[in-house]
C-alpha cells in the first residue's frame, strides 16, 4: 500500500504529489516531500492516511528542485528522518543557500509564497546513495537508479514489489489523461542522458510508475514508450523555432500550440487541456530545451 498525498500546490489539485510508504508499527517513508510552502498540507495528508509525523523515518529525494525536495530539511530536523539522495544532490540539501538564491532570481518576490523556505538537512541525516545502492526500509528494500536527463543529480527509486518513484524522469501526466509532457524545465536538460535513463528504467520492468506530477500509472511500458517518442518530438519543435531565430516567448507559444494539438488528438477537452498546459509550463519547458539545444 502506498498513499498518494495531494499537496494542492498554490491551491491547485493534482499538481504535486508526495507518496507515503507504510513501514509497520506506525513508521513510514515519504518519497519527494514537496516544497516548503505545502508542508502544512503534507502534514494533513500524513494524518489523513492514519499516521503521525513523528513516525517518519526515511525521506527519498529524487532531486533537489523545490517542488520535490523543499520540505526535506524541515522534516529531517523535526523527526530525525534520514534523507536519501544522489551524491550531487547532497551538498545542496546540506546547504540550500545557493539553490535558494538561484530560485529567487527566477521567481523574485513570488518565491516565498510559491515555494516557501528550504531548511538545510543536517549532515548526519543525509544518506547518499550511488547508482544501484539499496536501502533497507524494513518490509521493503528500495534501489536507487541514476536517472539523469531532467537533472544530473536525479535518482529514481525502485521498490522490491516493482513500484517505481521516477522523480521527473517519467514526465508529467495528469489523472484521466493519456497525453504526457516531458518535464524539460532548466537548467540541466540532457536529452541523450534522458534516453539512457529510459533504457535503465525499462530494464527494471516496473509494475507501476508513481509520478510526482501526477499520480500512479499502471500502463508502464506504453507510458515510457510514448515518453521516448515525445522527447525528440518536443526537441524538434524547439529546433524549428531556433532555426527562425525565435526568442523565448515565441518558442513557448510554439511549444504550447504543439501541446494543444496533441491534447486535442488525444481527445482532451478544453478544461483538461488547460490543466495539462499549466502543469507542463510551456515557457519553462521551452527555456530548458533552448538551453539544451541552442546557443545560450
Amino acid at each position: 500500500m502506498v498513499y498518494v498525498i495531494d499537496l494542492h500546490h498554490a491551491g491547485v489539485p493534482e499538481a504535486i504529489a508526495s507518496y507515503l510508504l507504510p513501514l509497520g508499527g506506525g513508521a513510514f517513508a515519504l518519497a519527494d516531500p514537496g516544497p516548503g510552502s505545502t508542508l502544512p498540507r503534507l502534514e494533513a495528508g500524513v494524518a489523513e492516511a492514519g499516521f503521525e509525523l513523528a513516525g517518519l523515518t526515511h525521506v527519498l529525494v529524487s532531486h533537489v528542485h523545490l517542488d520535490h525536495a523543499g520540505a526535506a530539511g524541515a522534516l529531517a530536523r523535526r523527526t530525525g528522518a534520514s534523507v536519501a539522495c544522489h551524491p550531487r544532490a547532497a551538498p545542496h540539501l546540506a546547504d540550500p543557500n545557493r539553490l535558494m538564491a538561484s530560485a529567487r532570481r527566477v521567481y523574485g518576490a513570488q518565491l516565498d509564497e510559491l515555494w516557501g523556505p528550504m531548511e538545510a538537512v543536517p549532515e548526519d541525516n543525509l544518506r547518499v546513495l550511488e547508482d544501484g545502492d539499496t536501502l533497507d526500509l524494513g518490509p521493503q528494500r528500495v534501489r536507487a537508479i541514476a536517472a539523469p536527463g531532467h537533472a544530473n543529480h536525479q535518482h529514481a527509486y525502485l521498490l522490491d514489489d516493482g513500484r517505481l518513484f521516477p522523480g521527473d524522469a517519467a514526465a508529467i501526466r495528469l489523472p484521466g489523461q493519456r497525453a504526457l509532457m516531458p518535464a524539460t524545465a532548466p537548467p540541466e536538460i540532457d536529452l541523450e542522458a534522458w534516453g539512457r535513463t529510459l533504457d535503465a528504467l525499462e530494464a527494471t520492468a516496473p509494475a507501476q510508475l508513481l509520478l510526482p506530477h501526477f499520480g500512479p500509472k499502471d500502463d508502464v511500458a506504453d507510458h515510457l514508450a510514448r515518453l521516448r517518442a515525445a522527447l525528440p518530438a518536443w526537441a524538434q519543435v524547439i529546433r524549428e523555432g531556433l532555426a527562425l531565430g525565435e526568442a523565448e516567448r515565441p518558442l513557448a507559444d510554439r511549444l504550447e500550440a504543439y501541446l494543444r494539438a496533441q491534447l486535442a488528438d488525444e481527445g482532451v477537452a478544453d478544461e483538461g487541456a488547460g490543466r495539462a498546459i499549466r502543469a507542463a509550463g510551456p515557457m519553462m519547458c521551452a527555456i530548458g530545451l533552448r538551453r539544451a539545444l541552442g546557443p545560450r
